[in-house]
This record gives C-alpha cells, structure tokens and sequence, in this order.
C-alpha cells in the first residue's frame, strides 16, 4: 500500500514537471521591460505613443541617476559646480527628448508633447543663462528678468507633462511607471 502511494506521487509530479517543461511562457506585462510594454496598446497609434513616453522617461531615468551621482560626489546643491553640472545635464535631458520623432503621431498629441518639450526648454535655456550668475539669481529665478521664475517653469513643465498623458490616455496608450 506504501508502495502505491509512493509511486503515485512520483508519477504525480513526473508529468506535473513535463506538463511544465511543454507549456510556453509568456511574461506578464507588468514584469516586461520598457521597450516591450508598447505591446500592451491596443493600436500601433497607441502604440507610437507609449513607445516616445517610455524613451522620454528612461532619459529622465538617466538625468536623475546623474543628478544623484553628483549629490553623491559632494557636491552641494549652493555649489557653483552643482549649478553648472545641473544646467548642463537637463539641457542634455532636453535634447535627447526633442530628438524623439514625433512626425508619425497625431496632430493633438505632438502639439501637447512639444508644448512639453518648449517648457524643458525654456527651463533648460534658463539654466543655462543662471549657472554663472550670482546664487541669488540662480535660486528661482529672482531678479533674472521678465522671464518665469524656476518654480513656475517647473509649474510649467508639469502641467503640459499632465495633458500630454491625457491625450495619451485618449488614444489608449500605456502610461508607463514613472510617468506620474
């Protein structure tokens, strides 16, 4: 009887192991890598669109690890380095985004993103023309003119990032982690 039980487990798990081995695997979604997930658009539209948000954020991905390993290298954020290296490497961000080819996609959906990218520029462009000024002048843009001040840029930038993501929602694209 011992014997019985025994050997029905172990051809149990026998052709539990073949079923295994013969059934094909798949990833799920929410574990594919970014280039992966524009699969999970319904349209080659909605598709389109997830693919330039994912570059998008991978770039801002690669600013932030930057942005950290300066903080890291001692720098701190009053440093003349910091500014310097701050501007340089969002108007590298900034470039990198506007390179994205948006030529293929529609008409409401590439006026909202290069709304966006006219907003990273305008902050890029500020920091640029601050990173040598005295900190005062750095520091939110005061006394720099009668451009928009830093937060308000950063106001900026937020709220074209928010609708370009509405009228990407509106076509059904994938919103990606790190979009919000």
């Amino acid at each position: 009887m011992r014997s019985k039980a025994v050997l029905s487990i172990i051809a149990f798990l026998a052709a539990f192991g073949i079923s295994v081995a013969l059934t094909p695997r798949q990833s799920k979604p929410g574990f594919a890598p970014y280039a992966s997930r524009g699969g999970c658009a319904k349209t080659e539209t909605a598709r389109r669109i997830t693919n330039l948000l994912e570059r998008d954020i991978q770039y801002g991905v690669v600013l932030d690890r930057k942005m950290s390993q300066l903080r890291q290298n001692g720098y701190s954020r009053d440093s003349e380095t910091y500014y310097v290296n701050f501007a340089r490497l969002t108007n590298e961000y900034v470039t990198a985004s506007e390179s994205i080819d948006d030529s293929d996609l529609p008409s409401d959906f590439k006026a909202a993103w290069r709304e966006h990218m006219k907003a990273w520029r305008v902050q890029a462009d500020f920091l640029n023309e601050t990173s040598y000024d005295a900190p005062r002048k750095r520091s939110y843009g005061i006394g720099s003119g009668p451009g928009k001040s830093y937060s308000e840029q950063n106001n900026e930038i937020n709220n074209t990032w928010f609708e370009t993501l509405r009228i990407a929602r509106k076509y059904d694209a994938y919103i990606p982690p790190g979009a919000y």
